[in-house]
């Protein structure tokens, strides 16, 4: 579900930002760049969320943090 709501909303946002900054500010490539930036907001959500789940100490997974301390 949580796919679908980013779809839907950079899809809405790229035709918002190419009917708004396109047309009224003449920027003809408005709307991919907001479809991008709306797309890379998700992802960096779902990273940033990830990482908060995975610092229970049980968690066998190893992070990129954990390898920097070994040096």
């Amino acid at each position: 579900m949580d796919i679908i709501m980013a779809v839907i909303c950079t899809l809405v946002a790229g035709y918002l930002g190419s009917g708004i900054l396109g047309n009224l500010l003449n920027w003809p490539d408005a709307g991919a760049i907001c479809a991008i930036a709306t797309m890379g907001a998700f992802i960096l959500n779902e990273c940033t969320s990830k990482k908060s789940k995975s610092n229970d100490p049980n968690d066998k997974r190893s992070s990129f943090d954990d390898q920097d301390e070994d040096k």
